[in-house]
């Protein structure tokens, strides 16, 4: 079933949410450099990138809700 919807939701979807995606890594990149920015801001987005991207968690995501929502919560 979800195969089935996937792909027309992706089509859908990505036309749509691609361009605010980039608008807002544009951003991103462009205050990771801006020195009117504290240096403690601009250390917690590539700090939380390399959370995501490590193997360590600090909650495991064996435990069933907190787990996967620890991602969640640095990647917003």
């Amino acid at each position: 079933m979800f195969q089935r919807l996937a792909l027309p939701l992706l089509f859908f979807l990505a036309p749509r949410l691609l361009p605010k995606a980039i608008k807002l890594g544009v951003l991103v990149w462009r205050l990771l450099f801006d020195k009117r920015v504290s240096i403690f801001i601009r250390a917690l987005v590539p700090l939380a990138l390399l959370y995501i991207i490590s193997p360590f968690d600090l909650i495991k995501d064996r435990i069933p809700v907190l787990g996967r929502f620890d991602d969640l919560i640095v990647i917003g």
